[in-house]
C-alpha cells in the first residue's frame, strides 16, 4: 500500500524532544516500511500544499493523527481519511476548552476513527459515531531502550512538568517520603523539587533511551491523558508503574507491576506507599514488565494491527446511517468553538509575522 501519515507540522519527525505524536507517526513509518509499503509524512503547518499532494499522490490510506486539522482535510481531500485525537484532555469532558468542542464534533463527522484507547472508542460512540472506528494503542521500538537487570531503587516522572501533569502537586506530596527524579521542562512555575525529589534536568530522546531502564517506577498522575507515550516507553525498560486513572490507557490494572490510583487521590501516606511498593518490588517482575511491553506495545504488534485497520477501511463503504449530524443543543457551543479556534489562528498568524 501508498500510505500517507499526517503530523501537525510543531515539532521534527522523528521528534528528538518530548513529541509523542511526531514518534507515534515515525515508528509506523519505519515498521510499514520493513513490511514493505510506501509511506510518507506529510508534516506541516501549511496545510494547503499538503492536500494538493495528497490529493495528487493516488494514495491507499491517509491517516491524520492530529484532530485539530480535521475539519479543513475532510472539506479539502477528496480520499476519504482515518483520524486520531492524542489530546490529553479528550476523555477528561469538564476540562475541555471551549475550543475542543468543534474538534471534537467536527472528528464525530469524519469518514474514520482510529482511536488511541477503548475509552476513547466508547466517547465517540456514546456521541452518537457509527462510522469506521477501531482501536489501536501507541507503540514503540523495545529494541532502542538499553536493558539493565535492575532498577536503581528511585521513581521517575518524565515529561513536560506543566499543570494538567500534575507535577508541582506530586511533588508536594511525596518528597519527604519517595526517592523520585523529575525530567522534563519546565512550563509550571509552581513547580520546586526539594527534599528526596530532585529535578534532572531535561533529556534528549537518545539519552532517554539510554537512562530510563536506571529507574524502578514510572509515576503519572495526570488528570488527563489520551495514551500516553511514555507509559509503554517505561514498560519497554522495564520499570513498574504508578499511574492515575486518566493515565492507564490500555493497561491491565490486574497485573502486579501497575497500580492505577483514582484521579483525585489526595492522601500522601496513599500516593508514597504506592509508589515504594512498586519500587520495591520491581527487581521481582523487571522480565515479566519486559515480556508484557514486547507483547502488547512493540511496534511490530503495533504495526500488523494498522496494516489490518488500513486495509479494512480501503473496503470500507459509508451509507447515510453512518454520518453525522451535531444536535441542535450543541450547536451553540460548537459555533462558539469554531469562532475561538478562528480567533486563535488569526493571532498565531499576527505573532509569525
Amino acid at each position: 500500500m501508498k500510505i500517507a501519515l499526517i503530523g501537525a507540522g510543531i515539532d521534527d519527525i522523528p521528534s528528538k524532544k518530548f513529541g509523542a505524536l511526531e514518534m507515534v507517526l515515525w515508528n509506523y513509518k519505519l515498521g510499514l516500511e520493513k513490511e514493505g509499503h510506501e509511506v510518507v509524512i506529510f508534516n506541516d503547518q501549511n496545510l494547503k500544499p499538503v492536500v494538493a499532494q495528497i490529493n495528487a499522490g493516488r494514495f491507499d490510506f491517509v491517516f491524520l493523527n492530529y484532530s485539530e486539522y480535521v475539519s479543513f482535510f475532510s472539506r479539502h481531500l477528496v480520499v476519504p481519511f482515518c483520524t486520531n485525537c492524542q489530546s490529553g484532555y479528550i476523555t477528561n469532558t469538564k476540562k475541555w476548552s471551549i475550543g475542543y468542542y468543534s474538534v471534537f464534533y467536527d472528528t464525530m463527522k469524519s469518514s474514520g476513527i482510529v482511536a488511541s484507547s477503548p475509552e476513547i472508542a466508547q466517547l465517540y460512540a456514546d456521541n452518537g459515531y457509527r462510522g469506521f472506528i477501531h482501536v489501536l494503542p501507541n507503540g514503540i521500538d523495545t529494541e532502542n531502550f538499553l536493558a539493565r537487570e535492575k532498577g536503581n531503587g528511585r521513581a521517575i516522572c518524565l515529561g513536560r512538568i506543566e499543570p494538567r501533569k500534575r507535577q508541582a502537586w506530586l511533588a508536594t506530596m511525596v518528597s519527604n517520603t519517595v526517592d523520585i527524579d523529575f525530567v522534563g521542562p519546565i512550563q509550571d512555575p509552581t513547580f520546586e523539587a526539594g527534599g528526596r525529589a530532585r529535578h534532572l534536568g531535561y533529556w534528549m530522546k537518545e539519552e532517554m533511551y539510554k537512562n530510563l531502564s536506571l529507574y524502578s517506577c514510572l509515576v503519572l498522575l495526570s488528570d488527563g491523558e489520551a495514551a500516553p507515550l511514555v507509559v509503554p516507553e517505561a514498560l519497554a525498560a522495564g520499570l513498574s508503574i504508578v499511574v492515575s486513572k486518566s493515565a492507564a490507557a490500555n493497561l491491565d490494572e490486574k497485573l502486579p507491576f501497575i497500580t492505577i490510583l483514582p484521579d483525585d487521590v489526595s492522601d500522601p501516606i496513599v500516593i508514597a506507599e504506592a509508589i515504594n511498593t512498586q519500587i520495591k518490588n520491581n527487581s521481582i517482575y523487571r522480565a515479566d514488565v519486559l515480556e508484557y511491553a514486547k507483547k502488547h506495545f512493540d511496534n511490530i504488534v503495533i504495526v500488523q494491527e494498522f496494516i489490518t485497520i488500513a486495509e479494512e477501511f480501503r473496503q470500507y463503504k459509508p451509507t447515510a446511517k453512518n454520518k453525522y449530524t451535531i444536535p441542535l443543543e450543541k450547536l451553540p457551543i460548537y459555533l462558539l468553538s469554531k469562532l475561538a479556534l478562528l480567533v486563535k489562528t488569526v493571532l498565531r498568524t499576527v505573532r509569525s509575522t
